[in-house]
């Protein structure tokens, strides 16, 4: 009688192959995790610049519209006795390039005649505008202003993380805004209270002219997209302000280098100058007055770096 063949069972994996097989994928995943989060990065930069380039398209279309860029903020100016009144501080440069940015209707829903703070108003400042946003920042859109310096307490304002550029400061007595003063002729920027600044005012050079920087909130304080100065201890001021009396808003002057950390003892004077900064390494995305977008290192000579920021101080920068 003929023996059966003995049937074997199929061999599985022992424990060490399973081990070394994990220990392989983890390995592969460490690996790969840094180049998917440099490449999600990298799109997020890109997405960063092209919205500074929108900002630049819809201001040169404003300009070509109304012959000068619009005002760092409107309805008011500085007098050597002026005070904080709410009241007094209107809209900035991101609320009249609205209809530029293919959002005429959020525009023509504003009372310009009134203050942002009316309530006809501010119940807008609460629009996030996705294109005023870098990517790559992951905080809050929407803060409230606490009732900071008589704002209505809680009242909801989205912010931005593009300012506009107010001009250039060497020493917290230069800073102008906060105290009613005004910098001196030579190192005004493109955008001040009721400005209407032309292309033939840059006679430095619209390529060597800053007009618009970017700005991370966690340099020291958030900053509402509609509004032209800064915000106060991590609250917000609203996006809908232009450039206020005592620097609540989204224009800034330079006085610090990019990403520099804003020092603790100028909250009190100096919140015009909190420094352009972004989520990237190392520098910050600039928009020139050309419409180009650069990428300034942090290790940018601070005088260079100031320099930028005036539209006819002489010195003619390259990059």
């Amino acid at each position: 009688m003929l023996k059966q063949p003995h049937s074997r069972g199929r061999r599985g994996f022992t424990l060490i192959e399973l081990l070394v097989v994990i220990a392989i994928i983890a390995i592969l995943i460490a690996l790969l995790l840094p180049a998917v989060q440099q490449a999600r990065e990298a799109a997020r930069r890109s997405t960063c610049k092209n919205n500074l380039k929108q900002i630049g398209i819809a201001l040169h279309n404003y300009h070509d519209t109304h012959s000068s860029f619009p005002p760092g903020s409107i309805g008011w100016s500085f007098t050597a006795t002026s005070t904080v009144n709410p009241q007094l501080n209107s809209m900035g440069p991101l609320v009249m390039i609205l209809p530029f940015m293919d959002l005429a209707p959020l525009y023509n829903k504003f009372d310009f005649s009134l203050s942002y703070a009316n309530p006809a108003n501010v119940s807008l400042a609460a629009n996030v505008v996705p294109t005023y946003l870098c990517p790559s920042y992951a905080g809050e859109t929407v803060h409230s202003e606490h009732g900071y310096r008589g704002w209505n307490s809680n009242t909801k304002k989205a912010i931005t993380n593009y300012l506009g550029v107010a001009g250039y400061a060497t020493s917290g007595a230069q800073v102008g805004i906060r105290n009613g003063s005004s910098l001196p002729a030579g190192q005004r920027g493109i955008f001040w209270p009721n400005s209407n600044t032309r292309m033939r005012d840059i006679t430095d050079g619209t390529t060597n002219t800053f007009i618009y920087g970017e700005y991370r909130p966690s340099i020291m304080s958030d900053v509402g997209w509609g509004s032209g100065g800064s915000c106060y201890d991590n609250r917000c001021s609203p996006w809908v302000r232009g450039i206020t009396l005592e620097g609540s808003g989204a224009v800034k002057v330079m006085r610090y280098g990019p990403n520099q950390v804003f020092p603790k003892t100028a909250y009190t004077n100096d919140w015009t100058v909190v420094p352009f900064s972004s989520q990237h390494v190392g520098g910050v995305h600039m928009l020139n007055a050309d419409g180009s977008v650069v990428f300034v290192s942090e290790n940018i000579d601070i005088n260079v770096w100031r320099y930028r920021g005036s539209v006819a101080d002489g010195q003619v920068i390259g990059d």
